[in-house]
Order: structure tokens, then sequence, then C-alpha cells
């Protein structure tokens, strides 16, 4: 076998004891060895049938020299030889005759003559579709942006795994701190420097990938560039700031319930209607601007609002149900701006038609509109009377915030729909109604007005 000289790239041949044929033979591999890494890639007879031998066949054929081999015994010998020979030419194709670095993706391409799926950029668009054709649109979403900017990093260069070391990663973090102007279908687009949530957000999803990648790859698994542990020094993916939006005061939540709008207090009025939809996500436990607007009538009973949350309906082992009291508040918010079709499956708020069948993507952009509509209004709302202003998801913050001074952490959980303790506390199991209800009277109190 031929032996490779410090820093010199030559490939070699090993039987693969860790796999055998029906007959008890073993397949005989070309083995390149790059920076500690190693691949083996299959020999193969005239016939495209991969090789199998005995261990004593393959100790006797690599150990005596070609010209005293006769027979078959000269003919695999010349088999692999010629396999060898040819992987050195793969890696001077790939390498350009050692020009440019070597890339066990362009070595492939050559030896194998196939494109090989290790295309890290390629995997991650196709985990785009994956995710887009399960009907997870705001998923894709997200996972779209990092794509972009990754490939905008890139300048549209593809990469094999293996490349996503932990300074690739370190120059990839830096790189998204800044702003960048790139060619995107013959128009130039401003990509905007990002913080540290955003930044998280992305590497989160670059991570995942490649975890998808790894497991089924000992080599990347081996290597893996993300920081598993403290004392490790490996690219550690920054914490976001926590601040998913602004939280209000009790003092300035009771200014916002009886603050002015401008206007008619009508549910046509988009001002007042803003103002009433962040209440009605506020009293009711931080309640989750999807979710609204995907509550149908037949999730209102009597006395409670019941719905499984749209982030966890999907997987069956963190799905959560929350269930809501009916308050005065909310009942009088339903009344006011709930459709006046209340059929069982007339959507709430009408952002949807219960008889239209949406798409995922189409579902998910809808939502999306509706809530930067009222994110806009809000905003207005909150400059007219002198508060700070806030976005939807500022409801379910501050409920978290004022709650936490009235009622057990594992409560909040449940009402919030958390599934894991990194958002409040274990979740300790279900709580009885009458204690919810007790529990909410006392978060309120002391702010509750009548809504005029």
């Amino acid at each position: 076998m031929a032996k490779r000289m410090e820093g010199e790239l030559l490939p070699d041949y090993i039987l693969w004891t860790w796999s055998e044929n029906k007959e008890g033979l073993h397949p005989v591999k070309i083995r390149i060895t790059h920076q500690r890494r190693r691949q083996y890639y299959p020999v193969r007879r005239p016939d495209g049938q991969k090789l199998f031998m005995s261990k004593v066949d393959f100790e006797h054929i690599s150990t005596t020299p070609l010209q005293k081999l006769r027979g078959d015994n000269r003919v695999l010998r010349n088999l692999i030889d010629t396999a060898v020979e040819f992987a050195k030419q793969g890696i001077e194709e790939a390498t350009n005759k050692g020009k440019t670095p070597f890339s066990f993706v362009n070595f492939e391409k050559k030896y194998l003559g196939e494109e090989t799926g290790r295309n890290f950029l390629a995997f991650f668009k196709g985990h785009i579709d994956k995710l887009s054709r399960k009907g997870q649109a705001g998923t894709a979403r997200t996972y779209s942006g990092a794509y972009s900017a990754f490939n905008a990093f890139q300048n549209d260069r593809d990469l094999d795994p293996a490349e996503l070391t932990v300074k690739k990663l370190q120059d990839f973090d830096l790189w998204l701190r800044e702003s960048h102007v790139v060619s995107k279908e013959g128009k130039s687009v401003t990509i905007p420097a990002k913080n540290d949530t955003s930044i998280s957000i992305y590497m989160r999803c670059v991570r995942s990938v490649y975890n998808e990648m790894a497991a089924n790859d000992e080599y990347l698994e081996a290597v893996h560039p993300f920081s598993k542990n403290d004392r490790d020094k490996k690219y550690r993916i920054p914490t976001s700031s926590g601040q998913k939006g602004q939280t209000l005061t009790k003092n300035e939540i009771a200014n916002f319930i009886n603050g002015k709008v401008d206007g008619d207090r009508i549910p046509e009025n988009p001002m007042y209607r803003a103002k009433q939809l962040f209440l009605f996500s506020f009293f009711g436990q931080g309640a989750n601007f999807k979710d609204l607007a995907l509550l149908r009538y037949k999730d209102v009973s009597t006395d409670s609002i019941e719905f499984e949350r749209q982030k966890t309906i999907r997987t069956k082992r963190e799905a959560r149900t929350v269930q809501i009291p009916l308050t005065v508040e909310l009942r009088d918010i339903l009344i006011e701006q709930g459709s006046p079709d209340k059929s069982k499956n007339n959507y709430v708020f009408g952002v949807f038609e219960p008889t239209v069948t949406y798409t995922e993507k189409r579902r998910d952009d809808m939502i999306r509109q509706w809530i930067k509509t009222t994110n806009k209004w809000l905003k207005r709302y909150c400059r007219l009377n002198d508060l700070p202003e806030v976005s939807t998801y500022a409801s379910r913050h501050t409920f978290a915030s004022l709650a936490k001074s009235h009622l057990p952490v594992a409560m909040i959980s449940q009402m919030l729909g958390h599934s894991r303790i990194t958002t409040t506390q274990t979740y300790l199991g279900r709580f009885q109604d009458e204690e919810r209800r007790e529990g909410l009277n006392k978060v309120f109190s002391g702010i509750r007005s009548e809504q005029a």
C-alpha cells in the first residue's frame, strides 16, 4: 500500500472488516485522509460490482510484491492499484494539480463522477423545502432567512459540511454584525447588521441542518464545530437578549386600559380595535396572536376558552392545550370585537374565512400581515397616550411579568402554554380551573375598569 508523507495527500486501500456480505467477505475500500479526516470509497470490479475479499486473501495480495502474484490474485491487485491511481487523478483534478485547496466534495465529483449530496447549502435548501411541504411555513421562513444570509456570506459558493469549522462560524458571526450590499436577481440588496438575538436564531438554524447531516456521518459528528459545554473551545451561539417586546408596568397597563383613542370606540376604528386585541391577549393569559388569529367559536364555551398552541401542535410530545377562564374583560371584548357570525367553525376575529382552504404559506402571510397592521395602530395609540411603544408580543410579556408577583411559576407556565423550564419552570401538571380563576383575580385586581 502507498505510504503517505507528512502533509501529502495520498490515497491508500484497506479491507473494511466492519461489514460483510452473505459469503462472509469484506469490501475493499480506497481511503483518503485529509486534515485528520478520513473518507472511504468502494473499489469496483469491471462490471461495476463492489470488490469483496476474505481477510486471508487480502493480506496475501496486499503484502506480496506484484511481480510474485499469479492468476486471479494478480488481476485483483491490478484492479486495486488502478483504483488507487484513479483516486490520485481525482485528487489532482479536484485541486487543479495542487493549486487550489482540497475538498471532499470536489474529489467525489471527480472520483465518483456524480454529485454526492454532501453540499451543505444544497442540503440546507432541501431542508427548507421539506419544512414547507410539512406545512411549517413560519419555521421555513426563519430557515430561509438564515439560508439567504449564509449563502450571501459564501458568495453563492456551496461547501462540504466538513468545511463548516469553528473559524468559519466565527467569520459568519462577524459578517452578520455588519451591513452588506449583495446582488440578488440582478438587483442590489442591503442586508442590515444583525443583533445577538437574530444571530442566535440564524446560527441555531445552521446548527440544526449540520446536525441532520452529521446524524449519518461519524466524522462530521467528531468534528462538530458548535459548543456543547462550557469547557470546549468551539463556536458558542450568542445568547439572545430575551426581550421579545416592551413590558408594561402595572401603572402603564392601567393607563393603557384607560387611554383615549382617535375617533369612536367602535370595532371599525383600527386604533381602538388594536387596543382591544392587545387587551384580549393580556387578559387571556398572554395568548399569542397567532393563536388568536386561528381561534374559532368552537374553542369558546360559556365559561372558558380552550385551544392547542400552534407553536407545539405538530409535536405530540410537546403539544400544549391552553385553558383560559372567560373573565368579564374577555367576554366583553368577544362581544364587541368578535365576528357577528358565531357559528362553531367561524374564526372569532375574522382573520380567515371558514369556507376557504388556505395553504400554510398563505395562512402564515395573512397572520403576519394582521399582526403588522395591529402593531402599526398600537404604536400610534401608545404615542397618543404617552406610553412606551409596544407590539402585540408585549401583551404576553406584560402578563407574565405581572403574574410572577402573584402566582406560582408553574401555574404561569401552564397558562402561557410553555413546554419547557427554559421559559418559566418545570411543567408540573394542570391546575384546577378555580385556582386559575382566583389567581387571575389577583393579577388583575386594581387595574380593572369598565370597557366602554
